[in-house]
């Protein structure tokens, strides 16, 4: 995703940072229509991993809880992957400890 902020709007640069966006280091000019003139646009992008590293998952329901694995879990992953009976053939626990992206259940 891209946004911009008009150069020296220090306000409007902080929000984005606050959102995960990051510069990229092209500044274009534009035409403002509420300035009517032509400004400087810093502009800014957010991917995926950006937005999620700002906004873990946490979801939670009366019988499961969904959160961003921490170092702790990863004892557990090794024991629960290790389980012929609870994960057999799948390669859960290879793909769970590349995965920092993946979610735990509580």
């Amino acid at each position: 995703m891209w946004s911009g902020y008009i150069t020296g709007n220090t306000r409007s640069a902080a929000l984005l940072h606050r959102m995960g966006f990051s510069t990229t280091g092209v500044v274009t000019q534009h035409h403002s229509r509420a300035l009517h003139a032509v400004v400087n646009i810093r502009q800014m992008i957010l991917s995926p991993e950006q937005w999620h590293a700002v906004n873990p998952v946490d979801f939670t329901t009366p019988r499961v809880r969904l959160r961003p694995l921490r170092p702790a879990d990863v004892p557990d992953l090794v024991r629960i992957a290790g389980n012929d009976q609870v994960a057999p053939n799948n390669g859960i626990g290879h793909i769970a400890l590349a995965c920092g992206g993946c979610v735990a259940l509580d």
